[in-house]
């Protein structure tokens, strides 16, 4: 199996915790209507372009408004609240893992480059070391996932000629699909809601969170002497039968970098999905997030931001 040369992230919910900004906020947008963001139209929407997305949850719970007016909604309720989000468990160290092994590493999201902006500005560090950003409006894709334009595109501006030695790291399955049409090896890391058969189907690994990345299975360096659980009791990762060797070992892991007291609790994700709690990760941001849903504050900057 060819060595990877380069590697891909997706932002939304890889690198940073984003995801359950989307479900809160489009709750409320449901409200109103007494419908619920149920975790099925979720995963449609994920990874795909912001008028796409909108779209689907449009279609799906037959709504008496259209894309645009959804975009506007959502766009009132989550500007400020994008600086907020913090980078995901095991993200920064593994950035920093490919970057000393002289790795190049890029970025493709689904959102737009406003909204790609406030994201990421508290981020400069983490966005500083991937060559190439490649945002859904950018006029080179023309499609978004589960097409593989995006990730052709991001390939081609950083150098990476050859698909097969390029590794894609997503969260969204139309993601894990648009990675493969591109001849791309991935690594999936789903939501806990998701249903882990069609990851399985279609990634090379699937696991709980990087923290759980082997780079040695893709015939990369020993990540900092730190042992990976694949397989384990803890995490339960798994990998294709398809792409990967069957007799990789459980690996021990050492303490996982705490994760920023800036991060916002899945648990009110969970909560909005109908889903059992899970422990509760951190508070300020989450009781800012509430903060500022209980008071209304909105504004009207930034109107593209459904990524």
């Amino acid at each position: 199996m060819a060595p990877i040369t380069h590697v891909i992230f997706d932002m939304d919910g890889t690198l940073l915790d984003t995801e359950s900004v989307y479900t809160t906020v489009t709750q409320q947008i449901l409200d109103p209507y007494g419908h619920k963001f149920t975790w099925d139209i979720k995963s449609k929407m994920m990874g795909r372009k912001q008028a796409e997305a909108a779209a689907v949850l449009i279609e799906s719970l037959s709504l008496p408004f259209g894309p645009e007016d959804y975009i506007k909604m959502e766009s009132e309720k989550t500007t400020q609240l994008w600086p907020l989000v913090a980078a995901l468990p095991g993200v920064v160290d593994l950035v920093e893992y490919f970057h000393k092994n002289s790795i190049p590493q890029s970025v493709a999201t689904s959102s737009n480059s406003t909204i790609f902006k406030l994201k990421s500005q508290n981020h400069g560090d983490l966005f500083g070391r991937f060559e190439t950003i490649v945002t859904g409006d950018d006029p080179a894709v023309h499609r978004g996932k589960p097409h593989p334009d995006i990730f052709q595109v991001c390939a081609e501006r950083f150098g990476a000629t050859v698909p097969q030695q390029v590794l894609v790291f997503e969260d969204a399955l139309n993601g894990v699909l648009a990675a493969k049409a591109a001849g791309m090896r991935v690594v999936a890391i789903p939501d806990l809601n998701a249903d882990k058969t069609p990851f399985l189907e279609h990634a090379d690994i699937v696991l709980d969170s990087l923290n759980d990345f082997d780079p040695t299975i893709f015939g990369l360096p020993q990540w900092n002497d730190r042992t990976c659980q694949i397989l384990s009791r803890t995490s339960q990762a798994h990998l294709t039968t398809n792409n990967m060797n069957n007799d990789t070992k459980d690996r021990e892991s050492l303490d996982r970098k705490s994760i920023d007291d800036g991060r916002m609790s899945r648990e009110m994700e969970r909560k909005m999905l109908n889903e059992p709690k899970e422990p509760r990760l951190g508070s300020r941001v989450a009781g800012r997030f509430t903060s500022l849903f209980r008071k209304g504050r909105t504004t009207d900057e930034g109107r593209n931001t459904l990524g």
